[in-house]
């Protein structure tokens, strides 16, 4: 953010990136310790091709003209370009307007740049990491960084204390991947890209993203404890990465990310322009970075991304608050942090650490300190973050700063996130939170349990949560409605090269974040699961939400979503992926219900990653970074709802949608509003309508017994009449069946005990826009009776009788003695016409 950043130069797509970590050794990576300070990249010709220190034969990138060149056209001004003499392998339509392509030589790539829409080629190249490896340490050592920058003065008081969490905030990792089944990062991963196409999707290989990410968000290593962590891969498992590639990521993070968000690059380059304006374009879209001023003892202005005029660009210090010795330094810095040996995340260890040192290890720091800062201050710009930042650093500690601003990086000024509805409850929607915490925020003695939650805060989105652990760290759940058998569950299906029995975990309710409305779809907390299998030596006793698989080379692997009941559909898409992988998904009309089938040898079906180069899957608690992306049914399917987007909602008609489908509306009458709504369809009336009777005579003697009802209560959820609700009914005549008084008949139910079938019935839903889909039966001593529908299935003539018998609708048997309550299991099911 200082001045001396911002003086322009050509472009320059010469320089290879490098990480700016380092090993135990301390050696500087991606520099000769004794080369002495680096000199910007000298401009270029303008019909030149920039070259890289190591080239990769046959691959240029090419830079467009955004006045000439709209993003929509990248693709088919690249195609064009390239025609006959190349094959492009990427575009880049965010950040900035470009692509690469391959199968060049020199003389082609120099006719490409002839065309006026071409500012610019440069040949693309490597990277070479060698920082040491170094082993494990104990995870309960003090971690030193976290202790420092709680507290402005030495000594340590061995305490990390923190106002924020980072909660809802989304930290992007531009890196080497991350270890998402790292115990750091259980339940907070979100989505992510690879831009090294090995197939190794954005899991890390080297180590060195998911250190950082560590520092970052880690459960115990970490600033920002709560924070959603992305993995943006840019660099490979031998540490080579491309500057198309960092570039690619940058602009996948510009076009992709969800804020609040931070973004972390602990890695570096010669000075070049290219990169500085990717980054520079990502902070104008909002963008919050931490950079990394680089480990080459040397002014960070010749550096990139250090050298970008907005980021906030972080030099390294030591427990006694020195700048380490590798550190850049110079008016491109803004501030210190720790940077020498400090403890996070392995690689290839899901809950393991090392410690290593780097401007790439002080970055994070500030990384997480913003991602806390951005949880209060959600709306913040990169210069409101920086100038929070800046000011709160602790002044003139920081021994031998070499030129740099001397200020340490301080966390502790952030005050907790405050709802406006504490001070004032009833300001404009203060009743409307859109998450656990806010509920918590406006009543601290909030419980368990389920509440109202709006998303976004828009009071025409809302939705029934179940808040969880209320008393620590508030989360969201969906109460599924449909649980249990087949529905709800993700399955492993045993055999093959998998013996065992089937893996099958079934949910009653899914974890929702808040801040995007996706599933989390790793989180078991409401679940439970049965059988186990071998898989390759690993022991499968759970699978994640929506993942089918099976290593029988076949598909045999099912999963199954059902959001009926709920104000949501499903609104990602589903992939097949592993080994010689088959399978689909068979989702319904409206999205609300998805079966999966998956398998292969060994394969699966899961939800899509966006951005992911292939089809992530796993089983236990893997993967972890999916999330199963929702859309919200805005029309009401049930009076509750109504109830819920307007309080002061009477009881009286309302239109409600069957499945919140907006092709199939219905008239309900709400009733119980101020209590427990219900939903009610108002029926034709007349004396020999929509009534049941009990007609007196033989076995029965007495007056017939017949109940008129001028209104059934629906269940929403499954289309289906309560036939025993009596609230909208009135009854008339009296008889005793074996020493029981009859005292109601319940709707669509015709009986006699007098030999014959003088029980009648009627239902007549005329007028309304359902039809009688259920069956009806016979039963009792010498039954005898029909149903005779009409009006497709809208009215059905009931006869019933025997000695004694009756007609009735169908439940799982023909009900017993179907008068007052007696049919518990029977009820009419509907159809929409």
């Amino acid at each position: 953010m200082n001045s001396p950043r911002k003086s322009p130069s050509l472009l320059t797509l010469a320089a290879c990136l490098a990480l700016a970590g380092c090993g135990d050794n301390l050696d500087p990576i991606g520099a000769d310790p004794d080369a002495g300070v680096p000199t910007p990249d000298a401009p270029s010709p303008v019909n030149s091709i920039i070259r890289p220190e190591n080239p990769i034969p046959g691959h240029y990138l090419f830079l467009l003209d955004a006045e000439q060149v709209p993003p929509p056209s990248v693709q088919e001004v690249a195609d064009e370009l390239t025609a006959d003499r190349g094959v492009v392998q990427s575009i880049m339509d965010g950040s900035i307007l470009a692509f690469m392509a391959n199968e060049l030589d020199d003389e082609s790539a120099l006719a490409i740049l002839e065309d006026p829409r071409v500012t610019g080629v440069g040949q693309d190249g490597y990277l070479e990491v060698d920082w040491a490896p170094t082993p494990l340490v104990d995870q309960n050592n003090p971690v030193w960084g976290l202790d420092r920058i709680d507290q402005s003065a030495l000594p340590f008081d061995d305490i990390y204390q923190q106002n924020t969490t980072g909660a809802g905030v989304h930290a992007y990792i531009i890196d080497t991947g991350v270890n998402a089944a790292h115990s750091e990062f259980a339940g907070r991963m979100g989505n992510g890209m690879s831009a090294i196409l090995d197939g190794g999707g954005t899991a890390d290989c080297q180590g060195h993203g998911s250190h950082v990410a560590g520092t970052v968000g880690g459960t115990q290593w970490g600033v920002a404890k709560d924070v959603t962590i992305h993995a943006v891969r840019a660099l490979g498992c031998d540490g080579r990465g491309s500057l198309s590639g960092v570039i690619k990521a940058v602009d996948w993070v510009t076009m992709h990310h969800v804020k609040p968000a931070v973004v972390n690059m602990s890695l570096g380059s010669g000075r070049n322009d290219l990169v500085n304006q990717a980054v520079q374009a990502s902070i104008d879209a909002g963008l919050i970075y931490a950079v990394a001023a680089g480990n080459e003892n040397t002014d960070s202005c010749n550096r990139s991304p250090a050298s970008v005029g907005d980021a906030l660009t972080v030099g390294a210090s030591d427990i006694e608050d020195t700048r380490a010795w590798f550190s850049n330094f110079g008016s491109c810095v803004d501030l210190f942090a720790p940077g020498v040996d400090i403890t996070s995340s392995l690689h290839n260890d899901n809950s393991g650490s090392r410690t290593i040192s780097g401007t790439s290890m002080a970055t994070p720091h500030v990384a997480g300190v913003i991602a806390l800062y951005l949880e209060s201050h959600p709306d913040a710009t990169q210069a409101e973050v920086n100038a929070a930042l800046i000011a709160a650093a602790t002044p003139d500690v920081i021994a031998d700063p070499q030129g740099s601003p001397n200020l340490l990086l301080y966390s502790l000024f952030i005050d907790p996130p405050v709802s406006p509805c504490v001070a004032d409850p009833g300001a404009p929607g203060c009743d409307q939170p859109a998450s656990c915490a806010e509920v918590l925020a406006r009543d601290p003695a909030a419980t368990d349990g389920e509440y109202t939650l709006y998303i976004g805060g828009d009071e025409g989105q809302p939705w029934t949560a179940y808040c969880h652990d209320m008393a620590g760290t508030p989360a969201e759940y969906l109460t599924l409605v449909n649980t249990g058998g087949d529905s709800n569950f993700g399955q492993y299906t045993a055999g093959g090269s998998s013996p065992g029995t089937n893996v099958r975990t079934s949910y009653t309710r899914v974890r929702i974040d808040p801040a995007d409305m996706s599933i989390v779809i790793v989180d078991k907390t409401f679940s439970t699961s049965t059988g186990s299998l071998d898989h390759g030596g690993t022991a499968v006793d759970r699978m994640s939400y929506a993942i089918a698989m099976s290593c029988d080379s076949s598909d045999s692997g099912v999963a199954n979503v059902d959001l009926r009941g709920t104000p949501f559909a499903i609104d990602g898409e589903f992939c097949q992926g592993g080994f010689n992988s088959v399978g689909g998904t068979t989702v319904s009309a409206n999205d609300q219900v998805a079966d999966l089938t998956g398998g292969g040898f060994c394969g699966y079906t899961a939800p899509v990653v966006p951005g992911a180069p292939n089809c992530p899957g796993g089983f236990n608690d893997q993967p972890s970074q999916h999330r199963l992306p929702l859309r919200y049914l805005a029309v009401p399917a049930s009076c509750a709802e109504i109830k819920a987007a307007n309080a002061g909602a009477a009881d009286g008609e309302y239109t409600l949608y069957v499945d919140r489908d907006e092709s199939k509306p219905w008239t309900a009458y709400c009733h119980d509003m101020d209590g427990t709504p219900s939903e009610f369809l108002s029926l034709p009336s007349g004396a020999d309508k929509n009534f049941a009777q009990y007609t007196g005579g033989g076995a029965t003697p007495g007056e017939s017994v017949r109940t008129s009802y001028s209104r059934v209560r629906i269940n929403p959820k499954d289309l289906s009449i309560d036939i025993l609700d009596q609230t909208f009914a009135s009854s008339s005549g009296s008889l005793v069946h074996g020493g029981q008084p009859v005292n109601f008949m319940p709707y669509g139910v015709a009986m006699s005990c007098d030999q014959s079938a003088s029980g009648v019935a009627s239902i007549d839903l005329s007028g309304t826009p359902f039809a009688v889909a259920g069956e009806f039966c016979q039963a009792g001593w010498r039954p005898q009776g029909a149903s005779t529908p009409s009006q497709g299935g809208q009215v059905v003539e009931i006869s019933g009788g025997g000695y004694c018998g009756w007609s009735a609708p169908s439940g799982q048997s023909c009900p017993y003695n179907p008068f007052n309550a007696n049919p518990q299991n029977a009820v009419i099911s509907l159809s929409y016409q």
